[in-house]
């Protein structure tokens, strides 16, 4: 595949240099249907599955038998728990159970390049040489968005190189941006943000994450 180059911006706005990008990640055939697999992967994970009835075995109740089998003129009952009385068990309802499935290496690094290769191609992937907020506040950030072209109501996700509490406290009041370390970047969320702000530093991090990935 032929070198990928991408600029480098300032949080100014301007362009610092250019950085090669691993074509094996970021120009790939977008697949669609990997995708489409890791999103309701992630989502089936994201599940609690905390859900559950009074089956009969749960519910409260004597298991005496609530009169004689004949001789009432009622139909004949066992207990008072029984699904057919009121205040009684519930039958074939949910019980506390994981979503969770198997999906294989292959799937989770395919839809994540294919997202990757997906937002460059759309110009959705903006690298900056380093994201630097002297006071943590919405408006310094906002600013910075204003100067790279960006509007935090379309959904940005910010991928810094190392932990930033600075950043951190910007962003506290945008409900629409989010920000990441490499190793917690994935497609569910990235798919749900228009734009990803990506740190040089960041982005070598993450190439070198995906190839030690598809190498194990």
């Amino acid at each position: 595949m032929e070198k990928i180059t991408v600029d480098v911006f300032s949080v100014a706005g301007k362009k610092v240099g250019s950085l090669d990008l691993n074509p094996d990640i970021f120009s790939v055939e977008v697949k669609p249907h990997l995708v489409k697999e890791v999103v309701r992967w992630q989502r089936a994970k994201r599940r609690s599955g905390t859900h559950q009835v009074l089956n009969r075995a749960r519910i409260g109740g004597s298991g005496k038998k609530p009169f004689a089998q004949k001789g009432t003129g009622n139909a004949r009952a066992g207990s008072r728990r029984s699904p057919l009385w009121r205040g009684g068990a519930v039958i074939h309802g949910p019980q506390n159970r994981s979503y969770d499935f198997k999906l294989t290496k292959k799937h989770k690094i395919g839809a994540l390049t294919s997202v990757l290769s997906d937002k460059l191609k759309n110009k959705c992937l903006i690298v900056v040489d380093k994201l630097e907020l002297k006071e943590g506040k919405t408006k310094e950030f906002n600013k910075t968005l204003d100067a790279l072209k960006l509007n935090s109501k379309s959904g940005v996700s910010i991928v810094p190189s190392e932990a930033n509490e600075m950043l951190q406290r910007a962003i506290g009041n945008l409900k629409k941006v989010d920000t990441y370390q490499v190793a917690g970047v994935n497609v569910y969320d990235l798919l749900n943000r228009k734009f990803i702000v990506i740190e040089q530093g960041a982005i070598q991090a993450l190439e070198a994450r995906i190839l030690n990935q598809s190498n194990n």
